[in-house]
């Protein structure tokens, strides 16, 4: 099953807490770029054209669309399959978007952060300048648009495709992981009240 799913938000040190969230629930880490290896291997389809057709934010011709379309239902599909493993995992990336779970087991996060700290996080993680660091931002959020207008007709930083949405601004990183270590912990116990047997 996968108790959390993080939809990746750059430069807002989403990979450290997800890191952190698997150490600390000892929990191991799920990501695209796992899947897109399953794919790439069940499928006899490179990796590098996976993503291209996935992730173009070009005009899409009628045909590009249903091979889109195609492959990510069959990327919904190893979701589907991931839901029902025994094992606990965290995932973390777009595909995020595809997990779909009634019983509520799922705690689906988007971390957010402005521009600002977005920006003075680049140069400090990639060790370049303001307008560097600025155009990372704008080609990965356009990536992200491809992705979600594809599947939602939405941003990608659209509240309602979240249960959580955290604004990481300055706080501590060790109090955003925290906060979602305890919303986890609400769901578990909100989980086996609801399945506890009621007697008369």
């Amino acid at each position: 099953m996968i108790s959390i799913a993080l939809f990746p938000c750059r430069f807002t040190d989403a990979a450290r807490i997800i890191g952190e969230l698997s150490y600390t629930l000892c929990q191991p880490v799920y990501t695209d770029s796992m899947l897109l290896e399953e794919m790439s291997k069940k499928e006899g389809i490179p990796i590098k054209t996976l993503q291209e057709k996935l992730f173009s934010d070009d005009q899409l011709t009628h045909r590009r669309s249903m091979e889109k379309g195609i492959l990510i239902d069959l990327l919904r599909q190893r979701c589907t399959g991931l839901l029902a493993d025994s094992t606990n995992y965290i995932y973390y990336g777009f595909f995020s978007s595809l997990l779909e779970s009634n019983d509520h087991l799922i705690q689906k996060i988007l971390i957010l952060s402005d521009e600002k700290s977005r920006i003075r996080r680049a140069i400090r993680q990639e060790k370049i300048n303001k307008e560097s660091a600025r155009k990372l931002i704008k080609e990965y959020d356009q990536k992200a648009a491809c992705w979600t207008q594809f599947l939602f007709n939405k941003s990608p930083y659209s509240p309602d495709l979240y249960d959580t949405v955290i604004r990481y601004e300055g706080q501590d990183l060790l109090d955003v992981i925290a906060y979602i270590f305890m919303l986890q912990e609400e769901r578990v116990q909100h989980n086996k009240s609801d399945a506890a047997p009621f007697f008369t």
